[in-house]
């Protein structure tokens, strides 16, 4: 999937990085290097997150479940950011697979602060607005798309941005 994404922003107008190279040093399969995914856009957007859990950090220091995953989460991307910096040659897919396992990282700390009662209002509400669809979906895609509404509403709750690069 993500090859994929690369190859569909070959010919967009970003601008090459600082080395004129992809992100991962690499050529796409056509031959041309993918400005997309370079050094310097990967750690500006990481930055920008790293600000936001921050300030999350601080706001929601007298819960203790979310003072203690913002604070591992910090503590992680601030050691993927040095990382990205530093590897030879990068890797966006396995870059982008730990922003995913810190993406669930997130949501299991958002749902411990949050409380059983409260999620189950947001399962209420999503069950309510996919009652329409749930006959055309099978017991698991119903089960998924419930739990990508959860995750929606807390990051929502909470202001949490999203760290995939998909969301560059």
């Amino acid at each position: 999937l993500f090859l994929e994404y690369c190859d569909s922003r070959v010919g967009s107008e970003s601008a090459p990085g600082e080395d004129g190279q992809a992100a991962n040093g690499e050529a796409n399969g056509n031959g041309a290097a993918s400005p997309v995914f370079t050094r310097v856009v990967i750690t500006d957007h990481l930055r920008e997150r790293l600000e936001t859990i921050t300030r999350l950090a601080e706001r929601h220091i007298a819960v203790e479940a979310l003072k203690e995953t913002f604070e591992r989460v910090t503590l992680r991307l601030e050691q993927i950011i040095e990382d990205v910096q530093t590897a030879l040659p990068l890797s966006p897919e396995d870059l982008e697979t730990d922003l995913t396992m810190i993406e669930e990282v997130i949501l299991d700390g958002l749902k411990d602060g949050f409380g059983p009662e409260q999620l189950k209002e947001i399962r209420q509400e999503g069950h309510q607005k996919l009652r329409s669809y749930k006959k055309s979906m099978g017991p698991e895609v119903y089960e998924q798309t419930m739990n990508n509404f959860v995750a929606r509403r807390l990051r929502e709750q909470y202001g949490v941005p999203r760290l995939s690069l998909f969301y560059l």
